[in-house]
Order: C-alpha cells, then sequence, then structure tokens
C-alpha cells in the first residue's frame, strides 16, 4: 500500500485542525484522529469509498466520522492519492484540478 498526500490536501487539513482546535481546545486532535482513521481505510481498500466520476479516473469520497468532511483519494497504479481533505457542504469540485490529465 503506497499513499501519496498532495500538499494543498495537507494545507487543507491543516487549516481544519487549527480551526476545531481554537474552537475547543483538543478537538483539533480529534479531528486529525478522525482523519487519520479515514485515510488509512482509503489506503487498504480505495474501493470502498463513494465513486465520485467515470470509474477510469478512479476517484473516491470517504466520509469522515463525526465531522462534516470527506477525504477525496484516487487510485492509479496500487498509489492512493489523498486529493483533498474538503468540507462536506462547502466548494464541490473545487479540488478536480488536482486530478492528473
Amino acid at each position: 500500500m503506497k499513499l501519496d498526500l498532495l500538499p494543498e490536501a495537507l494545507d487543507e487539513l491543516a487549516e481544519s485542525i487549527a480551526y476545531y482546535e481554537a474552537q475547543v481546545p483538543g478537538l483539533g486532535a480529534r479531528f486529525f484522529n478522525a482523519i487519520a482513521d479515514t485515510i488509512e481505510l482509503a489506503a487498504e481498500n480505495s474501493r470502498l469509498g463513494a465513486a465520485m466520476l467515470p470509474p477510469a479516473e478512479a476517484v473516491r469520497k470517504f466520509v469522515v466520522p463525526r465531522f462534516p468532511f470527506v477525504v477525496i483519494v484516487s487510485e492509479v497504479d496500487g498509489v492512493t492519492k489523498v486529493i483533498g481533505v474538503t468540507h462536506a457542504r462547502r466548494r464541490p469540485g473545487h479540488w478536480l484540478d488536482r486530478l492528473d490529465p
């Protein structure tokens, strides 16, 4: 299992952790743990996620438990790539330009 996190996904993650931590001390850590568990699930079996684009694109989303976030992943040649860590109701599709051509 190979995993690759795009820099944009890491930026989204860091921003969201900081937001939650500012709301309630310790909530940022709980958010991070939920994201880490979701990414681990995606890396182990990306086909468990809901398909988002035609199957040739292999793009799937995973809902993060207890938080209104999704993790967007693609799998190509055995590498699971985290494309986005995004709020489930904000800016749908903002990550589309991150897909490989």
